[in-house]
């Protein structure tokens, strides 16, 4: 994994910057990738780099930081693909 900040972190800052209450998943994967590749933590040799696309990995990585979020009681899950921050 890339130094800098993790994909939790992101996730929560994202969230903090935009004021957010309730997101969907679809939004919040283009904005913590937009964050992530502004902050230069996407590599060129990355996948998603290359490609322009997020991979399966990569949104993984993000519905296993909501998971993390989940677990300790900052974020609910409220429908499908939406979730709620308790920040």
């Amino acid at each position: 994994m890339s130094e800098g900040e993790s994909y939790t972190e992101s996730v929560l800052a994202v969230v903090a910057e935009r004021g957010l209450e309730v997101v969907s998943l679809a939004d919040l994967y283009e904005w913590v990738y937009k964050r992530r590749e502004e902050l230069g933590l996407i590599a060129a040799s990355d996948l998603e780099a290359q490609t322009g696309t997020k991979s399966l990995r990569w949104k993984h990585r993000v519905r296993s930081a909501l998971w993390h979020l989940r677990r300790t009681g900052r974020a609910v899950k409220i429908g499908r693909a939406k979730y709620r921050f308790l920040l």
